[in-house]
């Protein structure tokens, strides 16, 4: 969980759409990374989508795989 990093000062990529990160960040280490959507939905603030057809949950769609390993890749540079 992002808390319990927090207590143990371990760094941690965590993603956010439905929710708002800049609640939390500040009870954070300076290594958290907050990735998030920039869709014009979010956030929302709803457990589902009501969007519709190719545009449902077009916010996790944007999150691609490789901009979540990169963001873990830099942490890990910095801890070798």
């Amino acid at each position: 969980s992002i808390h319990l990093a927090a207590i143990l000062n371990i760094p941690i990529v965590s993603i956010w759409n439905i929710t708002e990160p800049v609640h939390v960040i500040g009870k954070f280490p300076d290594k958290f990374v907050a990735l998030k959507s920039t869709t014009s939905c979010s956030p929302c603030y709803l457990e589902n989508c009501n969007k519709e057809g190719y545009l449902k949950y077009e916010c996790y769609n944007q999150l691609f795989p490789k901009r979540i390993t990169n963001e873990v890749d830099k942490i890990l540079e910095e801890k070798l």
